[in-house]
Order: C-alpha cells, then sequence, then structure tokens
C-alpha cells in the first residue's frame, strides 16, 4: 500500500527537504526582518528605544545558534536538497555574525 502511494507521487528528484530545515529557514527570514524592524525603530526614537531594542535581538540571536546548529547538521545527510538548508545556514550564520558584532559595539561604546 505504501508503494503505491510512492510510485503515484511526481518527483522531478528523489531529495527530500525536511521540516527541520524548512523551520530553520523561516526562523533566519523572521531574525533578519526583526533586526531590520528594531534597527528603524530605534531610529525613530533616535536611540532612546530603551531596552527592548537589545533583549529581544538576544533572544533571536539564541535562536539563530540554534537553527544554525541544525541546519549544520543537516548538510551531512544524505539525499536532501542541499540549497534549501545551505541556505539556511547562510542566513543564520551571517546573523549570528552580525549580532555579535553589534553587541561587541556596543559593549564598546557602554564601557569606554
Amino acid at each position: 500500500m505504501n508503494n503505491r502511494k510512492r510510485r503515484r507521487k511526481l518527483r522531478v528528484s528523489s531529495k527530500k527537504s525536511s521540516p527541520i530545515t524548512i523551520v530553520t529557514l523561516c526562523a533566519g527570514i523572521i531574525s533578519f526582518v526583526v533586526l531590520v524592524t528594531l534597527c528603524i525603530i530605534s531610529a525613530v526614537y533616535k536611540g532612546k528605544y530603551g531596552s527592548t531594542a537589545g533583549i529581544v535581538p538576544l533572544g533571536m540571536l539564541v535562536i539563530n545558534i540554534i537553527c544554525f546548529a541544525s541546519a549544520y547538521r543537516q548538510l551531512h545527510k544524505e539525499n536532501i536538497r542541499e540549497g534549501i538548508v545551505s541556505l539556511s545556514a547562510v542566513i543564520n550564520g551571517g546573523m549570528v555574525v552580525i549580532y555579535l558584532v553589534l553587541y561587541l559595539i556596543g559593549f564598546y561604546l557602554i564601557f569606554r
């Protein structure tokens, strides 16, 4: 029965995308949108938006680290669509670097 269903499906490629990959890609895109939104809001308030502008990206940093590790783990599996997994790893890894650089700049400006 199960083999019959597989034969009926039209597949161009036998490679699949796992749900974890889609979730990590969506989390990376959401993180980018949140960063841009917080930058715009902080610019409107001329840098006096408050601690929300620093706490929310800290949570997104943790999520991006987890998603990057998950995407990196998915890269080593066989029979997957590597393009989506690579895109997810690049987006999440890039966001981790951006958040860390922003926090380092912020700490430098606070403690100098």
